[in-house]
């Protein structure tokens, strides 16, 4: 336990620090080495540098990141080099809205680089994450940043009607740009399909030669053990034509010592002739001649049987040396041709093996691109989603990713709120079109904020008309207190408005508020894009409750007043004649009970 609490509170603390330490050290290398490369010279690559250095110290030192995204205009400019000024424009925006108070100069450089994106991007010089990471990373945040400030200064509200006319620009490439990822991911899902069922053929294939390989390998192991058979066999041959010889020659040496031994006898019997006939030479000489003579024909007959048998045996000794030459030839030849044969198999087995070796290298080639390709797809996906999810309701936005499509719903309880600028057509014919937007977009912009607090569901905006329901996607009972809620806050805030504009002696709309709560339809139309909309007499009525009301009034559907009398104190109106739905009763809605 103690361990525990010491690694929890001592070491893991000490390991942030050192992390946080060191990636310090390593951001403040990458920006001294991208100062060493500054120089004078009027290039592209000089205005890049300066542009990265801006983005680099945008948080961290403001002022040095400004003089470097302004020298990085001036020397873009020079060489009139687009991309060069769009990007030194984008960080000069964001330094004149985050640090610099510069709200009206912001919006003059993010329109200038927004306007110069788009062209290159409908020009395919830049791809549209180029455009995109503009969007959500410098403009939008810059935008949302000056409007949080709440500031009242004219400055920041000029400031602010700029960029929310923008804005809506901003929105419509923000959709094109999830569905054009869309249809990326859709193609990517495709190819990679495709390369899978590749993928697994030369699996099939490799596995077929492998299964080859190895009956060769056992080919050959049998081969090897013939031929070492062979050997033995060549080994043994040899050994019997060498004991031929040497049988051969024995015979030989025992024909000649047997040729001695008879010479030996028969000096020996001259001898004793000699000694006992020595006196009777004459009577005996014709007899020793007799005998001598035999003896020499004994002899003859004896050197010509051994000369006999010895070319015999030389004869015989020469027929087993040349036959066992001729095997040991043949063997030799089968020998050559099998080590042949063998130095053959060997190279096409090290010529399988390296096809082996670069199709396993091609497979995993193949599937470290299919993981980056899996990579990227998952990026765009979570790009997609969060377009997506500003565009439409979260529940909604979800359902379309997992089936493709949305099945529309049918809710029983649903509140509906309309509203409506009474003089609206007279005080526009008096104002530029430009403060006509302005002044729409900000009392929709309040109507928001409205929306979110009070758990409504923004449907659309139609001219001067804003729509949104409660007790949608998700449904609740709660849907009729919220939307009457929402209506008196959207009264509150015109009539706010009014008061600010008649001190300046401007003139402003007065707003009609129609609620009324019912059954309704709700899902998603269009095929490029996407739009939530609802449908049903809950809605036309909720429009009819809000055309019969009075500006600066907010006007509910008897069915509405059931469910909100417990809480709000209303007057009613009696019945009143509503477009095309005869007489229905309506109350006006005064305060809370």
């Amino acid at each position: 336990m103690q361990k525990i609490f010491f690694t929890f509170f001592y070491i893991l603390p000490l390991f942030l620090i050192i992390t946080l330490l060191n990636n310090k050290i390593v951001f403040g290398q990458n920006i001294e080495r991208l100062k060493s490369k500054l120089n004078t010279e009027t290039t592209v690559e000089q205005t890049n540098i300066r542009v990265d250095l801006a983005k680099a110290l945008l948080y961290r030192s403001p002022d040095e990141a400004y003089k470097y995204a302004s020298e990085a205009l001036v020397i873009a400019e020079k060489l009139n080099y687009e991309l060069g000024k769009a990007d030194a424009w984008t960080y000069l925006g964001n330094l004149e809205a985050l640090s610099k108070g510069l709200p009206e100069k912001a919006y003059e450089h993010h329109e200038k680089a927004y306007y110069v994106y788009r062209k290159m991007y409908e020009a395919q010089i830049i791809d549209k994450w180029r455009i995109y990471e503009f969007l959500n990373e410098s403009a939008i945040p810059s935008y949302k940043y000056v409007a949080d400030l709440n500031s009242k200064k004219k400055t920041y509200k000029k400031a602010i009607q700029k960029y929310e006319k923008l804005n809506a620009e901003f929105t419509q490439y923000l959709t094109a740009i999830a569905q054009e990822s869309k249809n990326e991911i859709l193609v990517k899902e495709t190819k990679i399909s495709e390369n899978a069922e590749k993928l697994n053929e030369k699996e099939k294939k490799l596995t077929e030669k492998e299964e080859k390989l190895k009956t060769t390998a056992i080919k050959l192991k049998e081969k090897e053990n013939t031929e070492r058979k062979l050997i033995i066999d060549k080994v043994l041959l040899s050994g019997t034509i060498q004991k031929k010889e040497i049988e051969a020659l024995a015979l030989s040496d025992s024909l000649l010592r047997q040729e001695l031994l008879v010479k030996e006898q028969a000096l020996i019997l001259d001898r004793q002739k000699n000694e006992a006939e020595n006196a009777e030479k004459e009577k005996l000489l014709q007899e020793a001649e007799k005998k001598q003579a035999q003896a020499e024909v004994a002899k003859q007959r004896t050197v010509t049987i051994s000369l006999f048998i010895g070319l015999a045996a030389m004869a015989i000794g020469i027929f087993f040396v040349f036959t066992g030459l001729q095997k040991q030839k043949r063997l030799n030849g089968l020998l050559n041709k099998k080590n042949e044969e063998i130095e053959l198999k060997k190279q096409e087995i090290e010529l399988q093996h390296h096809e082996l070796q670069q199709a396993t290298e091609e497979i995993e080639s193949q599937r470290d691109y299919l993981t980056i390709l899996n990579e990227e797809i998952n990026v765009e996906k979570d790009k997609s989603e969060h377009l997506l999810n500003n565009i439409l309701p979260k529940q909604i936005a979800n359902q379309l990713k997992e089936t493709g499509v949305v099945t529309p719903q049918y809710y029983e309880q649903a509140t509906v709120l309309f509203t409506d600028f009474k003089g609206f057509t007279n005080i526009a014919e008096k104002l530029s079109p430009n403060e006509v937007i302005e002044e729409l977009g900000k009392c929709f912009l309040a109507f928001d904020e409205i929306c979110e607090k009070y758990n409504l569901e923004k449907i659309k905006t139609m001219g001067d008309g804003y729509m949104c329901a409660g007790g949608i996607p998700n449904a609740n009972h709660s849907n009729p207190l919220d939307a009457v809620r929402a209506g008196l806050a959207m009264v509150e805030f015109m009539q706010n408005l009014k008061e600010e504009k008649s001190g300046n002696g401007q003139e402003i709309w007065e707003v009609r508020v129609g609620i009324h709560t019912g059954a309704l339809i709700a899902g998603v139309i269009g095929k490029n894009k996407f739009a939530y909309d609802i449908w049903g007499d809950t809605v036309n009525l909720a429009s009819r409750m809000e055309s019969s009301g009075e500006a600066g009034r907010v006007n509910i559907s008897g069915d509405t007043y059931e469910l909100v009398k417990d809480f709000y104190n209303c007057t009613y109106r009696g019945k009143i004649q509503a477009k095309n739905k005869g007489e229905v009763d309506m109350y006006f809605v005064n305060n809370v009970e």
